[in-house]
């Protein structure tokens, strides 16, 4: 049986960077792909509807459906025909619609996922302003189904369906991320991570733009020690998981409490950690808990005593501060 290390070996020994078309598919293979899983037609497929996502192969899906075509041929002739070609749909055929009204668009989308449901499984659309969507399925075992949708939507066999379909992000019971499914999702426009996890360990890449370049390569490293994905994974946790019952927000607001309270009577230890600590509170209220004033009423206060702290800290700044916050009540600190 073939695997994806065949074609990936195959592709490489023609010069990928020879032709734009044939660097993005090697990219696409050997950047989101397991090279041990088998090579399969639907594959090939998820490649061309990742490419036409992006406006540049869309408007030049002749030219990147014909050259893939003719690389498959040959890589097939190579390997006496055992890679069904005839299976792929080459984006030459692909048709594209952009779903504009909100109301069509959430019950496409709906549908999908009542599709995709069991009997005892139930699903929620979120609709953000960004005119895309996240859709929460709910299994009979406990287990959670994150999917990720734009307004592109295309048809499958007589249905419109999201253009997309592998954008999706996998939980346990218990809320972890499963341990037995490749998570993919969009980063941020034109940058996409793909993953598995091992325990609190993740291995995978995140790349970027239409040649689907590589832009980190991480093997068992700690989620956190990644920032923008787990950011932007916490920011998506937001959607279904409380802070109330959030250990990474719990403990950041316990920290922040404590840090404040240590610096606010001088502590010189605290001095040490506590910039690191406000740069970590910053990224958490500004990308994943956006309208918890809580935690952002906390980042402001130690910011406010880190300057108090700097060397070029004037006290009279802080009381020209106080007098317009508060006329009747002004405090030097």
């Amino acid at each position: 049986m073939l695997k994806v290390s065949h074609l990936v070996k195959f592709v490489h020994e023609l010069k990928p960077q020879s032709t734009p078309t044939r660097l993005t598919f090697f990219n696409y293979i050997s950047n989101l792909c397991d090279p041990e899983a088998s090579l399969t037609a639907d594959l090939v497929d998820q490649f061309f509807l990742s490419a036409l996502d992006y406006a540049h192969w869309y408007s030049h899906r002749s030219q990147l459906g014909h050259e893939v075509e003719l690389l498959l041929e040959n890589f097939n002739s190579y390997f006496q025909n055992q890679f069904p070609i005839h299976l792929v749909r080459f984006p030459q055929t692909i048709q594209i619609v952009d779903v504009e009204q909100t109301q069509d668009w959430q019950e496409v989308v709906s549908e999908v996922l009542r599709r995709r449901c069991g009997r005892h499984d139930r699903f929620r659309l979120l609709s953000e302003p960004t005119k895309r969507g996240v859709g929460l399925i709910l299994r009979q075992d406990g287990a959670l189904e994150v999917r990720f949708f734009d307004r592109k939507m295309t048809l499958r066999q007589g249905l419109l369906e999201p253009l997309r379909r592998d954008l999706v992000i996998s939980y346990d019971s218990n809320l972890e991320l499963a341990s037995n499914h490749f998570h993919k999702f969009d980063l941020a426009p034109q940058m996409t991570a793909q993953f598995k996890s091992t325990g609190d360990l993740v291995t995978g890449t995140i790349v970027r733009g239409y040649f689907f370049q590589k832009m980190q390569n991480f093997e068992l490293t700690h989620i956190c020690d990644i920032p923008k994905l787990f950011s932007q994974l916490k920011r998506v946790e937001t959607l279904f998981v409380q802070p109330q019952s959030d250990s990474y927000y719990l403990d950041l607001k316990s920290q922040l409490e404590k840090t404040i309270s240590l610096l606010a009577v001088g502590d010189s230890e605290a001095k040490e950690w506590a910039s690191y600590l406000h740069s970590q509170g910053e990224i958490a209220s500004k990308e994943i808990y956006t309208d918890d004033k809580t935690l952002e009423s906390l980042v402001k206060e130690l910011s406010r005593l880190l300057k108090k702290e700097s060397p070029g800290y004037d006290k009279k700044q802080e009381l020209t501060v106080s007098r317009k916050n508060s006329p009747q009540q002004i405090h030097v600190r």
